[in-house]
């Protein structure tokens, strides 16, 4: 730097004077300093006072600023030192690198240098503009020092010593990487030596877990060793995932497992021997034969019996039926053998037909009419197995005032007992050698003239009603609606004014007229429905009869369902990772093997110019095809589950290789354990390999988040970036998600109370769409994010285990309640889920749509993905659609899940899916947390075609149909509008149903050992009911109270509210117009 040469004209021989200069011009500036004072003081000894005046104008007037410039020994010497501001000392962690900033002020504005003059000698230190970063080495804990050395090249120099305190960090486990590994089909197991260190803990308590994408191969960890045994007859391609859990961290490694194929011999699976009782029914049981390497349709099948006096024997398809012959007993040596490709296979059971008790016939008989004699009705009881002389005989008279009745030696004999007519319902019962057979009949004893005016007037005349008996009605389930008409009769003394019915189930509709009642037993119920006729007279007598109708569930329907759910891309992928991206030739199986059953499985293609019906794949070189498959699972009795697949187009193009691998590259794709952008807990899988030779690779902007997804313990939520860069030639593209690395929590309180947030119902559905909707295993986590334990308990461990297993009822859906208990050392809170785990045979009604495709369409403000379907009847084309505001792009990803496609939104912590499915409806659901952490899942199910859902800026999701519309806002809240009418749901966790009769809005809570539901149903005609509902958990018992009697609605134009009162009760608030014509109960 230069200091001012005019003072250079002052020499030594001035012993005292001062010198003023009207003009002082430095060059230590950028510019000129103009009406200035210079002054230079000189005193004695050679030491000079150096300062100036500065005239300064203020508000008008002039006044002088002096400024001081220091004691100098020789006048061109002078200088100012550097005012430095740095902190003498700071705190870090071993693992934590350290930013400090510093401040340097200099009056003259010298340029200065930073240097560091003395090194730490435990980490390393660095200098970039204001700041210098101080890096520990590696696992230091404890005390170290620096200084650093400011120095402005004219003697003003300033040093600062700092002292560091770096604290111990219990760092994570490090998983040494495992390389890829590659086995035959059928050959021994494979041992991978799995490396772990830890420099904090001892490595011998660490806890193993791991995972596969493909259930090709048994893993086994033993001790450090990982045992890969191949599974028979499998082979492709697996992702195996190892977590080495220790201290509460873990750390995780993935590599690729390929078992290759081998030409194998047919497998026929043996056949228990079978226990059949005599006379029993033909016993069919689907023969298991397996062949990777062959067709299987191509087996020829042969049976030997060794004793077909007592059962015949023969194979139909693939299944083997054995029909025993009526009254014979014995047993034979049954043998199946199979060939295939010049191989031959077979497998002998013992067959015992063990002989039984026949239960004895009783003939029907007839209805009877008597004159007023008594008569004899012959009886006609047979028993092949037994005497019918040692039968006793019972007989029951449902009007012993009209007659009775006795048997001897096989005749009934029939008495009058009154002198008036009318008629009886006899029950006529033969137990012999404990079994008991019974026939019903109706006696009308029909007096003449005479003796009917004589009883007139002997007799005085009272209420009377009989309701002719009605037997209970065994049906299987199916898949359609099935119409009964039942007979009756009712006798009574005076006319019957009102005769109604009433079922207790609403999968069986019943109405009446006077002799017949007619029940509608809708398709897909089962189970037992109590029927309920109610008579009464004009003189206010009340008579009621009662059956059952009881609807069973074929155990081959339950498991041909079974099959259904078995029945995933991941059985039919090939050689393809993704049903988004499918390049190559589709697995499309013949058969499903399920409950000893072989089920065949046909194939349907929405295209078969791209994808044929035996799954070979055709890439058009143009465009990009989304294909609808259909498995038409089973022969007389079907079901089918369909495959939304996109074929892309034919990528020659290194740009369009990389677009694609965009669109699948999803915060879903690589979320692994987490489940929000803003809440990650967890290690994230980031793939380096994309589909179609694509090559990706990752930077954090993050020290606390590695570019393999590794993640660091911090104190403080971290907001960070991931960028992914992919690459295919000499094209690339990049993609970046923005995320929060959430903050190790500390006391026990907060790690109980941060985990209960964390365990939300999205967090343990698995593969279920919603509560509502549990078909498959849930995922009941046994640590939360932060390291509590997590025990279950369920209201029904029938239904769903306390490990998550789902068991499916035959005949009903269930209900059930989880309580999670979440500890952490001496602190605990629980967490409720109210689940709905359907029945096991499900009934969809068809909607005559076919899949025609889907299109995504974007502008300045809106991104529109809509599913276009074909009506069957008149080829038109009818849409679903999502529309979502521009802004929630990057917090949104579109997933093709098996046939629907799914959007997710996430906004505010809180995380909404829609769902557009190939059958024309569709579903929302939003989950929202209170200040409690509770969980509430707010539903809207849309079973009418022609939807269109919109995601506003602010997050708030519209449902809209002709039906009317249904809104949910961020708190869970929901809003219906139908016709003129609204109704409020002003409680998070709710469900509206749209369907093509009706808005159902319901609200429904556990409150004990019950379930309370308030519903508001708004129908096609806006015309509104109010109920509420109790439903037992245990007992499964239903009770239901309507606002209204029967006939009785609330016209359009009303509003209704749910919500809770002052006293935290459910209510629902109406406000309607009165009329005469509401009737309340």
């Amino acid at each position: 730097m230069n200091k001012p040469i005019l003072l250079s004209a002052i020499t030594s021989s001035l012993l005292f004077g001062t010198l003023e200069i009207e003009r002082a011009v430095f060059s230590s500036v950028g510019g000129e300093w103009e009406n200035e004072e210079y002054k230079m003081n000189i005193s004695f000894g050679g030491n000079f006072i150096a300062d100036f005046e500065d005239r300064v104008v203020e508000n008008n007037e002039t006044i002088l600023v002096h400024h001081n410039l220091g004691h100098y020994s020789n006048p061109e010497d002078y200088n100012i030192e550097p005012k430095i501001t740095i902190p003498t000392s700071f705190l870090t962690n071993e693992d934590t690198r350290k930013l400090v900033e510093f401040s340097i002020q200099d009056e003259e504005n010298d340029v200065v240098d930073v240097a560091i003059s003395k090194n730490p000698i435990h980490g390393i230190v660095s200098n970039t503009g204001s700041y210098f970063r101080y890096s520990p080495v590696a696992n230091y804990y404890g005390y170290d020092y620096l200084s650093i050395k400011f120095d402005d090249d004219f003697g003003g120099i300033v040093t600062k010593d700092i002292r560091i305190f770096v604290s111990p960090v219990d760092d994570f486990p490090y998983l040494t990487p495992i390389s890829s590994q590659t086995a035959d089909e059928d050959s021994f197991a494979l041992t991978v030596k799995i490396e772990l260190s830890d420099i904090d803990s001892d490595v011998k308590e660490a806890e193993y877990f791991v995972e596969t994408d493909n259930e090709i191969v048994e893993v086994l960890m033993s001790d450090s060793n990982l045992i890969l045994t191949p599974l028979p007859d499998q082979f492709g391609e697996a992702r195996i995932k190892v977590s080495a859990k220790l201290d509460r961290k873990t750390a995780i490694r993935s590599f690729l497992y390929t078992l290759n194929p081998l030409d194998d011999a047919p497998i026929l699976e043996e056949i228990s021997n079978q226990n059949v009782l005599e006379d029993s029914e033909t016993l069919s049981i689907g023969i298991q034969l397996s062949d990777i390497d062959s067709n299987l349709t191509n087996a020829i099948y042969t049976v030997s019996n060794s004793n077909s006096e007592i059962a015949n024997a023969e194979v139909i398809d693939t299944n083997l039926r054995v029909t025993p012959i009526r009254d014979m007993f014995g047993s034979a040596i049954i043998t199946v053998s199979a060939e295939l490709d010049g191989k031959i296979v077979e497998t002998a059971f013992n067959y015992n037909l063990e002989s039984v008790d026949d239960a004895p016939t009783l003939e029907k008989i007839e209805n009877y009419s008597s004159s007023g004699e008594s008569n004899e009705i012959p009886l006609n009881l047979a028993d092949i197995d037994s005497d019918i002389a040692n039968a006793n005989f019972s007989v029951e008279s449902s009007n012993p005032d009209i007659a009775i009745g006795q048997v001897e030696n096989g005749t009934l004999f029939v008495s009058r007992t009154g002198s008036e007519s009318g008629s009886t319902i006899f029950k006529v019962s033969a137990t012999l050698d404990e079994h008991t057979v019974s026939q019903i009949f109706q006696y009308t004893v029909q007096l003449s003239e005479e003796d009917e005016k004589e009883e007139e007037e002997e007799t005085k005349i009272g209420s009377f009603i009989d309701i002719s008996l009605i037997d209970d009605i065994d049906l299987e389930m199916s898949s359609e609606n099935q119409e009964l008409n039942i007979d009756y009769s009712i006798n009574s003394t005076y006319p019957i004014s009102s005769i109604q019915t009433y079922s207790n189930s609403d999968g069986v509709i019943v109405s009446n007229t006077e002799n017949e009642i007619s029940v509608s037993v809708l398709a897909g119920f089962s189970g037992d429905s109590k029927i309920t006729l109610i008579a009464t007279d004009e003189n206010g007598e009340i008579e009621q009869e009662t059956f059952f109708v009881s609807v069973s569930v074929d155990n081959n329907l339950v498991c041909l369902h079974q099959s259904s759910n078995e029945l995933t891309f991941e059985t039919i992928r090939g050689g393809n990772e993704n049903q988004n991206y499918v390049t190559s030739n589709l697995n499309l199986i013949e058969s499903l093997g399920s409950c000893g059953l072989e089920i065949p499985v046909s194939w349907s293609s929405s295209n078969e110019n791209i994808i044929s019906t035996f799954g070979e794949v055709y890439i058009d070189s143009e465009k990009d095809y989304t294909i609808q498959l259909v498995a038409t699972i089973g022969e007389n009795r079907e079901t089918k589950k369909s495959f939304l697949i996109t074929v892309p187009k034919d990528e020659i193009n290194d740009q369009v290789a990389v677009e694609n691998n965009l669109e699948i590259l999803t915060f879903d794709l690589i979320k692994d354990r987490n489940l929000l952008r803003k809440e990650i807990y967890n290690p994230l899988y980031l793939p380096t390999n994309g589909v179609s030779d694509v090559e990706i690779s990752w930077i954090s902007n993050s020290d606390e988040v590695e570019s393999d997804g590794t993640i660091y313990p911090t104190d403080e939520d971290i907001p960070f970036s991931l960028t992914a860069t992919l690459s295919r030639g000499e094209f690339n593209s990049t993609k970046t998600f923005s995320l929060v690395l959430k903050a190790e929590q500390i006391t026990d309180l907060d790690i109980v109370n941060e985990d209960k947030r964390w365990l939300s119902i999205e967090n343990i559905l698995a593969e279920n769409k919603n509560s509502d909707n549990v078909k498959t295993s849930l995922n009941l986590q046994d640590y939360g994010a932060n390291g509590s334990s997590i025990e279950w308990i369920s209201s029904d461990v029938n239904i769903i285990s306390e490990t998550g297993e789902v068991f499916r009822d035959a005949n009903e859906n269930k209900h059930i309640k989880l309580r999670a208990i979440i500890s952490s050392g001496n602190e605990s809170v629980e967490k409720e889920f109210l689940l709905k785990v359907l029945k096991a045979v499900e009934v969809v009604e068809d909607t005559g749509l076919e899949f025609d495709r889907v299109e995504d369409d974007s502008d300045e403000n809106l991104t529109t993905i809509s599913m276009f379907l074909k009506k069957e009847s008149d080829e038109k084309i009818i849409s679903s659609k999502v529309l979502l505001a521009q802004i929630l792009k990057d917090v949104s990803d579109k997933i093709v899940t098996s046939d629907e496609v799914k959007i997710t939104i996430e906004k505010n912590g809180g995380k909404a899916s829609i769902y557009l499915k190939s059958d024309g409806t569709a579903s929302t659901k939003f989950e929202t947390l209170d200040s409690d952490g509770n969980s509430f899942e707010t539903k809207i199910d849309i079973s009418v075609e022609g939807s269109e859902s919109e995601v506003s800026e602010d997050g708030k999701i519209t449902a809209k149909t002709d039906k009317g519309s249904a809104s949910i806002s961020e708190d869970g809240k929901i809003e219906v509008i139908s016709g003129n009418s609204k109704t409020k749901l002003n409680l998070a966790g709710g469900t509206v149903s749209i369907n093509s009769d009706a808005i159902k809005t319901v609200f429904e809570e556990i409150v004990g050992d019950r379930i309370l539901k308030a519903e508001v149903s708004t129908d096609n005609s806006y015309k509104s009911k109010t109920s509420f509902i109790i439903l037992d958990l245990e007992s499964g018992e239903k009770t239901e109270f309507d606002t209204l009697n029967e006939n009785s609605i609330f016209e359009d134009n009303s509003t209704f509210k749910i919500d809770r009162n002052s006293n935290d009760e459910l209510m629902i608030e109406i406000e309607t117009e009165i009329s005469t014509d509401l009737e309340f109960k």
